[in-house]
Formats: structure tokens, sequence, C-alpha cells
């Protein structure tokens, strides 16, 4: 059933609220394993600083963050999942399995992703010219994913593709958008929803494309109803953002092909969006004549 409600102000406090509380979620388990690291590092006796512990074994920290952050969300979805049944009488996490034709067209609406991304880094370079937090914040996430790189590299690949994506997911799909899909109307939750995992990011130009990315997602948890197709999704675009950043060389070399690939692939994109909306109400509507 489309969800029809009207947006009311008292509603959208409660909803960002939600977003903040989620936040505040995400950064604890990064304290733990701080704390739990620090601990470490003096077992073993390092020779140097903290902050030195941290950059060389960054991908370790950053993996053991999203497995703890696993965890807790599961257990979070586990509980509300009760007071749902029960409240209700239905699922807390949407779990409809997708068939194969639905996994082709998740990867062709990532490829577009990347496309749709790419449109708003370069917007944000553009921009760059005339605000310079935008190229303070580009030159910390460079530093950043350097840094991460210089690591690792299997632990870091497991990081970004595959743990990231899950947790993310289970957070802010899984959790968050459940959450305001009942206070809101469905759009502004997956508005909403967008600009929490663009602010979750801490950086202003990482934030600006995972707004992007977070609304496109959303709304492919939304109309699929399967946090199976948000997390496949979440992992084809990290997966490609990280092959083309470790090789940019080859990307530029191919640049007028990747570039009219992703440009019929943006196009797909939006006509995969409309043909998951329409198969969605279609699953309620012969629910609701089920019911009669």
């Amino acid at each position: 059933m489309e969800n029809t409600k009207k947006l009311k102000f008292s509603n959208l406090l409660i909803a960002i609220l939600q977003g903040v509380i989620l936040l505040l979620l995400f950064v604890i388990p990064e304290l733990i394993v701080g704390v739990i690291g620090g601990i470490v590092a003096q077992f073993v006796g390092f020779d140097g600083n903290f902050q030195d512990f941290y950059v060389k074994n960054g991908a370790a920290f950053l993996l053991c963050g999203q497995i703890l952050r696993i965890i807790i969300f599961l257990l979070i979805i586990k509980f509300r999942t009760k007071i749902f049944q029960t409240k209700y009488n239905r699922d807390y996490l949407k779990k409809r399995k997708i068939s194969f034709s639905e996994v082709l067209k998740i990867f062709v609406v990532g490829i577009g992703l990347m496309g749709l991304i790419n449109i708003t880094v370069a917007l944000m370079m553009y921009l760059s010219k005339f605000f310079p937090q935008i190229v303070a914040s580009l030159d910390v996430y460079n530093k950043a994913s350097e840094e991460l790189m210089k690591g690792n590299m299997m632990l870091s690949v497991l990081a970004i593709t595959i743990f990231a994506p899950i947790s993310e997911e289970l957070m802010l799909r899984g959790t968050l958008f459940t959450e305001n899909e009942r206070l809101l109307p469905y759009k502004w939750a997956i508005i909403l929803n967008g600009i929490v995992f663009g602010v979750f990011h801490f950086n202003l130009f990482q934030g600006a494309y995972a707004l992007i990315g977070g609304i496109v997602i959303c709304a492919v948890y939304y109309y699929t109803e399967s946090i199976y197709a948000s997390i496949l999704l979440h992992m084809i675009n990290n997966t490609f953002s990280m092959v083309i950043s470790s090789n940019e060389a080859v990307v530029q070399s191919f640049s007028s092909i990747f570039g009219i690939v992703m440009l019929v692939c943006m196009v797909l994109m939006f006509v995969f969006l409309k043909d998951f909306k329409k198969k969605r109400e279609l699953r309620h509507l012969n629910y609701e004549d089920l019911k009669e």
C-alpha cells in the first residue's frame, strides 16, 4: 500500500532527531574500536603515538568498526521487529528476495549512479573555485584515501566493498528509513535518508555525492522492498569507485567509452527505478485484492 500520509512539521522534527541519534550510534563503534586499539598499541609496545598506529592499521580499524556496527544494528532490528510484528503486523526490515532480472537492473543502476556521482563531483570541483571549504574537504578526503590504501589492501577491499555496504544499509535503510517511513511521506523519508547519509561521511566533498547516492539507494530499497537490493547496489557503487580511483590512468585512456556507457546507464537507471516503482504498486495492489 502506497505511503500517502501528509507531511507534518512535528513528525519531520522527530525524523531529524532519529537521524541525529543514528549518527551518534554510528560513532559509538568507532570510539570502542579506538579505545581497544589504544590498548592493543600499548600491549604490543608500539613505538610512536597512537595516531601513527591508527594510520598504519587504518583498514583493520575500519573493518572492526563495521563488524561491530553490523552486530549493533542487527540487534536493534531484531528488537524492533518484535514490536513491529505486534503493533503493526509487519516485519521491520524489508527482505523480499530479488530475481535475477532485478540483479541485472541493479547492476545497470549502479553504473548509472556512478555517472550521476561523477556529475556531482564535477559540479563540486567547479564550486570549489568560489568556496575554499570544498577544496579543504577534498584534500582531507584524498589524504584519508591515500592512507587507507597504504595499509593492508585485502582488508581495505573487504572493508570498502563488503562490510561498509552491509553495515551502512542496515543502519540507514534498514533502521533509519523504516523509522522515518512511519512519520513522513515516503519521498520525504527518502530525501532525509540521503541527507543523513551525506552528513555521516563528515566531509563536505564526499557528503555531496553521498547525498545523491543515498537518495538513489534508498529509492531502490523502498521500491524493491529488499535490503538485499540496496546492499547489492551499495556494493556495486563502492567497488566501481575503488576500481576507478585505483586505475585513473586506464580510465583516462578510455574516458570517452566510459562516459558513453555511464550516460546510457544513467538514462536506464531512471527507467528501471520507474519499473521498480510500478512493480511495487502491482505487488501491493495484488495483496489488497487477495485480502478482499
